[in-house]
Protein backbone atom coordinates (compact mmCIF):
# COMPACT_ATOMS: atom_id res chain seq x y z
CA UNK A 1 0.00 0.00 0.00
CA UNK A 2 2.86 2.40 0.80
CA UNK A 3 4.49 1.86 -2.84
CA UNK A 4 1.21 2.53 -4.37
CA UNK A 5 0.54 5.52 -2.63
CA UNK A 6 4.25 7.06 -3.28
CA UNK A 7 3.85 5.53 -7.37
CA UNK A 8 0.43 8.19 -6.86
CA UNK A 9 1.98 10.81 -5.56
CA UNK A 10 4.54 11.18 -8.08
CA UNK A 11 2.27 10.66 -10.70
CA UNK A 12 2.95 7.16 -11.74
CA UNK A 13 0.46 4.39 -13.13
CA UNK A 14 0.10 0.76 -11.90
CA UNK A 15 -0.22 -1.77 -14.77
CA UNK A 16 -2.71 -4.42 -13.60
CA UNK A 17 -1.99 -7.73 -15.35
CA UNK A 18 -4.69 -9.91 -16.57
CA UNK A 19 -2.46 -13.27 -16.50
CA UNK A 20 -4.03 -15.71 -14.66
CA UNK A 21 -1.40 -16.63 -11.85
CA UNK A 22 -0.84 -12.77 -11.36
CA UNK A 23 -4.29 -12.04 -10.72
CA UNK A 24 -4.83 -14.95 -8.14
CA UNK A 25 -3.16 -18.47 -7.50
CA UNK A 26 -6.08 -20.63 -8.56
CA UNK A 27 -8.93 -20.35 -10.37
CA UNK A 28 -8.77 -16.62 -11.13
CA UNK A 29 -11.66 -14.58 -12.85
CA UNK A 30 -13.09 -11.85 -13.97
CA UNK A 31 -13.99 -10.60 -10.53
CA UNK A 32 -10.38 -11.16 -9.24
CA UNK A 33 -8.95 -8.93 -11.94
CA UNK A 34 -12.16 -6.34 -11.06
CA UNK A 35 -10.35 -6.61 -7.80
CA UNK A 36 -6.73 -5.74 -8.22
CA UNK A 37 -7.99 -3.09 -10.30
CA UNK A 38 -10.57 -1.71 -7.01
CA UNK A 39 -7.93 -2.50 -4.69
CA UNK A 40 -4.94 0.41 -6.55
CA UNK A 41 -7.95 2.58 -7.05
CA UNK A 42 -8.63 2.35 -3.22
CA UNK A 43 -5.20 2.55 -1.93
CA UNK A 44 -3.20 4.52 -4.61
CA UNK A 45 -6.49 6.66 -5.70
CA UNK A 46 -8.03 7.32 -8.62
CA UNK A 47 -5.86 7.69 -11.87
CA UNK A 48 -3.09 5.21 -10.91
CA UNK A 49 -4.74 2.25 -12.22
CA UNK A 50 -4.05 1.18 -15.48
CA UNK A 51 -4.81 -2.17 -17.57
CA UNK A 52 -1.06 -4.12 -18.47
CA UNK A 53 -3.10 -6.42 -20.88
CA UNK A 54 -0.03 -8.70 -22.86
CA UNK A 55 -1.98 -11.04 -23.56
CA UNK A 56 0.04 -14.56 -23.39
CA UNK A 57 -1.30 -16.88 -25.54
CA UNK A 58 -0.26 -14.78 -28.64
CA UNK A 59 2.62 -13.77 -27.43
CA UNK A 60 3.85 -17.41 -26.68
CA UNK A 61 3.05 -18.03 -30.31
CA UNK A 62 5.26 -15.96 -31.66
CA UNK A 63 7.89 -17.58 -29.84
CA UNK A 64 10.11 -20.48 -30.72
CA UNK A 65 8.96 -23.50 -28.96
CA UNK A 66 11.81 -24.96 -26.86
CA UNK A 67 10.49 -28.43 -25.98
CA UNK A 68 11.22 -27.59 -22.20
CA UNK A 69 9.03 -25.08 -22.22
CA UNK A 70 6.06 -25.99 -23.79
CA UNK A 71 6.08 -29.72 -23.17
CA UNK A 72 2.91 -29.86 -21.21
CA UNK A 73 1.88 -25.95 -20.97
CA UNK A 74 -1.02 -24.37 -22.99
CA UNK A 75 -0.44 -20.80 -23.36
CA UNK A 76 -4.13 -20.25 -23.61
CA UNK A 77 -4.85 -21.10 -20.04
CA UNK A 78 -2.73 -18.04 -19.22
CA UNK A 79 -5.03 -15.38 -19.92
CA UNK A 80 -7.80 -14.54 -17.67
CA UNK A 81 -9.41 -12.30 -20.57
CA UNK A 82 -9.91 -14.28 -23.85
CA UNK A 83 -9.41 -11.61 -26.21
CA UNK A 84 -9.18 -8.05 -25.78
CA UNK A 85 -13.05 -8.22 -26.82
CA UNK A 86 -13.87 -9.62 -23.08
CA UNK A 87 -12.85 -5.70 -21.92
CA UNK A 88 -16.34 -4.64 -22.58
CA UNK A 89 -17.17 -7.30 -19.61
CA UNK A 90 -14.33 -5.86 -17.89
CA UNK A 91 -15.64 -2.26 -18.40
CA UNK A 92 -19.15 -3.33 -17.56
CA UNK A 93 -18.32 -5.18 -14.39
CA UNK A 94 -15.93 -1.71 -13.04
CA UNK A 95 -18.62 0.25 -13.58
CA UNK A 96 -21.28 -2.04 -12.24
CA UNK A 97 -18.66 -1.29 -9.17
CA UNK A 98 -19.21 1.62 -8.86
CA UNK A 99 -16.10 3.35 -10.75
CA UNK A 100 -17.51 6.33 -12.57
CA UNK A 101 -16.83 6.40 -16.47
CA UNK A 102 -14.02 9.15 -16.57
CA UNK A 103 -12.23 6.32 -14.06
CA UNK A 104 -13.12 3.65 -16.04
CA UNK A 105 -11.73 5.44 -19.20
CA UNK A 106 -8.70 5.89 -17.02
CA UNK A 107 -7.76 2.10 -16.57
CA UNK A 108 -9.05 1.31 -20.09
CA UNK A 109 -5.87 3.59 -21.24
CA UNK A 110 -6.44 6.98 -20.16
CA UNK A 111 -3.89 7.05 -17.02
CA UNK A 112 -1.14 5.81 -19.13
CA UNK A 113 -1.46 8.33 -21.85
CA UNK A 114 -1.46 10.66 -19.21
CA UNK A 115 1.64 9.70 -17.53
CA UNK A 116 3.43 9.32 -21.03
CA UNK A 117 2.28 12.69 -22.12
CA UNK A 118 3.84 13.72 -18.84
CA UNK A 119 6.93 12.15 -18.99
CA UNK A 120 7.78 12.13 -23.23
CA UNK A 121 9.02 15.52 -24.42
Amino acid sequence: DGQLRRLAARGGVVGVNQTRFLVKEKDAALEDLLAHVLYVEKYAGPGVAGLGLDLARPYMEALPRPHAVWRGWDPREEDLLPDYGALEQLTAAMLDAGLGREAVKGVLGGNFQRFLRGALP
